[in-house]
């Protein structure tokens, strides 16, 4: 099953990305209405 600290490290890794993702959402929604643009930059910024 791999190491415990692998495991410790991808959910750090994976709670850092949620919190950055939720912050650049509410940062763009805020600046650009309705529009899910945080959404959409989130996504496309991962897929990099």
């Amino acid at each position: 099953m791999g190491h415990p600290l692998s495991w410790i490290a991808v959910g750090l890794g994976a709670a850092c990305g949620a919190w950055l993702r939720w912050g650049l959402s509410l940062w763009l929604s805020s600046a650009y209405g309705k529009l899910p643009l945080g959404t959409l930059v989130a996504n496309l910024g991962g897929g990099y």
